[in-house]
């Protein structure tokens, strides 16, 4: 039954999918705001962390994935093509 599916926009363009669901460059932007909001929190006034908490949460989720992901096992990655059901 699954056979009969049409192929998806990711299987036509031969791109795999990003673990974070917006596009990079609006991350890339989150993640630059993220570190004066965090500096100047730290060394200057601390409402600077609350401003910035929406950017220093993506942040550290965003380490966060990055470690998982640098530390999982050498085994190979978990394809859409090879498990369905993910």
């Amino acid at each position: 039954m699954s056979d009969d599916l049409p192929p998806t926009g990711e299987e036509l363009l031969g791109v795999k999918r990003s673990p974070f669901a917006h596009p990079q460059w609006a991350l890339g932007m989150v993640l630059v705001l993220a570190v004066p909001f965090l500096v100047w929190g730290i060394f200057g006034h601390p409402v600077w962390l609350l401003l910035g908490s929406p950017f220093i949460a993506v942040l550290a989720i965003w380490l966060a994935v990055r470690v998982l992901q640098w530390r999982r096992p050498q085994d190979p990655a978990i394809d859409a093509d090879t498990h369905p059901d993910v």
